[in-house]
């Protein structure tokens, strides 16, 4: 059996999604996009601050504060659920496109913060997608270093 999940209501959570088997279903920008356009649309249809995100070949990580009482496991079930039935349709595929369940990590200071903020940041650097966490597209660094609050949530890092 395995263990309940943390709920962590009001607080920030770091949160990954990995691809079955660890297919990298992401290289394709469409895809890419695709993925975000759905975290876009749970953005209307959920109580959540979206702080951070980077979309990789074969995972995504998210930094999400869900409020006003929101589940998490409810707005991931509908994330990752809305996702996968698309990008099967796309793709002219069936079955399971998430490899497990997601795993969440309650973010309890701002020094943790600091470091998932950072991991999530260099993974695309590390995994050789860009020359600098800065420069790729697919990151919420991208468009926090601009300015750009389209998806992401302005305001305090941590709050």
């Amino acid at each position: 059996m395995r263990k309940p999940r943390q709920k962590g209501f009001d607080m920030n959570q770091h949160i990954i999604m990995r691809v079955n088997r660890g297919e990298m279903i992401f290289c394709s920008p469409i895809i890419k996009i695709m993925f975000i356009l759905v975290l876009k649309e749970a953005k209307r249809k959920f109580k959540f601050r979206l702080k951070h995100y980077c979309v990789m070949s074969n995972h995504v990580h998210l930094i999400v504060r869900p409020y006003g009482g929101e589940d998490i496991s409810r707005m991931m079930k509908w994330i990752s659920q809305t996702f996968a039935i698309r990008y099967n349709k796309l793709s002219g595929i069936s079955g399971h496109v998430w490899g497990d369940r997601f795993t969440n990590i309650i973010i309890a200071d701002s020094s943790y913060f600091n470091h998932a903020f950072d991991y999530i940041s260099q993974n695309p650097v590390k995994a050789g997608l860009a020359d600098k966490a800065e420069n790729y597209f697919f990151s919420g660094l991208y468009y926090f270093i601009r300015n750009i609050f389209g998806l992401l949530d302005p305001g305090g890092y941590f709050s």
